[in-house]
């Protein structure tokens, strides 16, 4: 992919990667090359469970933990993440085999939230937690 369609999706997340070899990173599938995304998708899941977590708990004062629960399950889960990765257009930033792309010119539901988890973990080593945070609630705030 350009560089030029790094800074497409860049916009779109409204972060400016200081490495984009990370970015690269984690929209490569391990289908497409040996140097993939999954540790990244690994510590992208931890970093939306803290960000989505941090925000319900600030913003949602009169819930008990219980109800926060179940909130943050309804947001960090694959339906709610393919919403988001859906609503930036990711699948055509990601790098993937040709096998795993559907007729249509898709690219798999599963496939495609990972790789967002990915970029959040990618924006965790790229800027730290606070910013990832808060790219990850605007985006989730978007859809």
């Amino acid at each position: 992919m350009s560089d030029r369609g790094l800074l497409e999706l860049e916009r779109k997340i409204n972060y400016t990667f200081n490495a984009r070899s990370l970015l690269r990173k984690a929209l490569t599938h391990k289908s497409f090359s040996k140097n993939h995304n999954e540790k990244l998708e690994f510590l992208g899941d931890s970093i939306l469970n803290f960000s989505i977590s941090r925000f319900i708990f600030s913003e949602e004062k009169d819930l008990d933990e219980g109800q926060l629960s179940r909130i943050r399950s309804n947001l960090v889960n694959q339906t709610t993440l393919i919403r988001v990765a859906r609503f930036i257009a990711l699948d055509k930033y990601l790098y993937v085999g040709v096998n795993h792309k559907l007729k249509n010119g898709q690219i798999k539901n599963s496939i495609v939230a990972d790789s967002l988890e990915a970029i959040f973990g990618a924006l965790f080593l790229d800027g730290g937690v606070s910013r990832a945070k808060e790219v990850i609630v605007d985006l989730y705030k978007t859809v």
